[in-house]
C-alpha cells in the first residue's frame, strides 16, 4: 500500500502506512505528530490514532474539569469559589477543544451560573442584615455612583461588610457646594430614613453642611 519514512527527534526511523496519514497531504521535513501502533523491524507509527488520542485526551482533561467546578458548589465561600471557577476556566480553554465537548460545556456554564446565583443571595441576605442594624443620624464617607436627572445623586457606602446604595435626595443637596458634585467624588451622608423591607435608604448632605456651618460660626477664634 506504501507509506512514508518518518524521523524521530532521535534519529531513529518509523513507518507510516497511508491508511494512516491522516486527510492532509505530507512532504519531506514536514513535522508530524505520530503514536506508535506496533513494532515490525521498525515502529509502526499513525497521524490518525496520534489525533484520536489527542482528542480522547482533551475530553478526559474536560470531564476532569467539569467534576472540579461542579465540587466548588459544594464550597461555603462562595466569592473563593467563584475564583477557583475561573482559573479552571482558563484550564478549560487551554486543554484545546472537540467536537464532544458541547454537552460538557454547558455543564461547566451551569456552574458558574448556579455560584453567580449563590453569590447575589448572599450579598442580598448581608444587605438586609446591613440595613437592619443602620441607625438614622449616622454619618457614613460615601461615593457617588450616580447623577439622576431631578438632581438628587446616589450614594455608595460600606457597612459591615457589604455595599449600600442611597439617595440623596436634592431638596438635602448641599446649598453651598463650591464645586457641582460629580460620579467619583468622595462624600460625607448622613442616614435620614431606612426602608429595610424595601431595601431603600434616604440620605443627607444638606444637615452636614448646616452642622460645619454652626461649628464655623460658633468656633472661638485663637489670638
Amino acid at each position: 500500500d506504501g507509506g512514508y519514512l518518518v524521523e524521530f527527534n532521535d534519529s531513529t526511523e518509523g513507518f507510516m502506512p497511508l491508511s494512516h496519514s491522516g486527510y492532509d497531504t505530507l512532504y519531506v521535513n514536514d513535522t508530524v505528530q505520530v503514536l506508535i501502533i506496533g513494532i515490525t523491524d521498525k515502529p509502526i507509527v499513525s497521524i490518525r490514532e496520534a489525533t484520536k488520542a489527542k482528542k480522547k485526551s482533551i475530553y478526559q482533561t474536560k470531564v476532569n474539569l467539569l467534576n472540579e467546578a461542579k465540587a466548588l458548589l459544594e464550597m461555603g465561600d462562595v466569592e473563593s469559589a467563584i475564583a477557583s471557577y475561573q482559573e479552571l476556566r482558563e484550564k478549560w480553554e487551554e486543554a484545546g477543544h472537540v467536537k464532544q465537548e458541547k454537552e460538557l460545556w454547558e455543564e461547566f456554564k451551569e456552574v458558574n451560573s448556579q455560584l453567580r446565583l449563590r453569590s447575589k443571595e448572599q450579598e442580598q441576605v448581608k444587605k438586609q442584615e446591613a440595613l437592619s442594624k443602620m441607625e438614622c443620624g449616622r454619618v457614613f464617607p460615601g461615593s457617588v455612583v450616580k447623577i439622576l436627572q431631578d438632581g438628587s445623586i446616589l450614594v455608595q457606602l460600606k457597612f459591615l461588610g457589604t455595599k449600600i446604595t442611597g439617595k440623596v435626595p436634592r431638596k438635602e443637596m448641599p446649598r453651598h457646594s463650591a464645586d457641582p458634585i460629580k460620579e467619583g467624588d468622595d462624600v460625607r451622608v448622613i442616614v435620614l430614613k431606612v426602608d429595610s423591607q424595601g431595601g431603600k435608604i434616604t440620605l443627607g448632605m444638606r444637615q452636614l453642611e448646616i452642622a460645619a456651618s454652626h461649628e464655623t460660626e460658633t468656633a472661638i477664634p485663637h489670638e
